[in-house]
């Protein structure tokens, strides 16, 4: 929930860097968007489908195939 509402906070401010027309932040919000969607699945599904994890997305998921 922590992270959430960091990512929340991330994306409220590059929405307001998008309006005063700095070049990254329409894609660094979509990300913060997209990673919020990725962790709010996890809550209610118990399943990860994210390939990165943490806070600020500072890590990266190792996939281990169980075949």
């Amino acid at each position: 929930m922590e992270w959430i509402a960091h990512n929340q906070l991330l994306a409220s401010e590059y929405r307001k860097q998008e309006r005063q027309k700095i070049k990254t932040s329409t894609a660094n919000r979509a990300s913060c968007e997209g990673y919020i969607k990725h962790m709010r699945h996890y809550l209610k599904h118990g399943d990860w489908i994210d390939n990165f994890y943490g806070q600020d997305q500072e890590g990266k998921v190792i996939w281990i195939n169980r075949t």
